[in-house]
């Protein structure tokens, strides 16, 4: 995890913005993913949601004020969503590596633990 003086902080996750663009959250996401900082990564999952939504609202008002004809907004709205999806992905392939390098080192430590036990309990004898 990168020093707090690295990191680079937006102003919507100091309060001054309600909700990130979508282009704002997956940087977002991505700085954090490369800093390792999971806690980072915590925080930017609150804003998913809602950033998602307004994301939504924003394609949707962009399409039907260029009329029928258009449906750039929606194409461009799929794309960031598929995007997201990715880092998503990612985050959840990483999770899964994480998980599994925890679980093998708890067996190591569960395994070193029985054989300190039985040399203690053969110790005694």
């Amino acid at each position: 995890m990168l020093p707090v003086t690295h990191r680079k902080i937006h102003s919507w996750q100091l309060g001054d913005e309600a909700v990130p663009s979508l282009e704002q959250l997956m940087a977002a996401f991505d700085d954090a993913f490369s800093a390792n900082d999971w806690a980072a990564i915590n925080r930017l999952n609150d804003y998913t949601r809602p950033c998602v939504e307004a994301a939504a609202i924003a394609s949707q008002a962009t399409s039907l004020a260029a009329g029928d004809r258009s449906k750039a907004a929606v194409m461009q709205y799929e794309s960031q969503l598929r995007q997201l999806l990715s880092t998503y992905q990612a985050l959840q392939q990483q999770c899964i590596l994480e998980r599994d390098s925890v679980a093998e080192k708890l067996k190591a430590a569960q395994s070193a633990r029985a054989v300190s036990d039985q040399y203690l309990q053969h110790a005694k004898l």
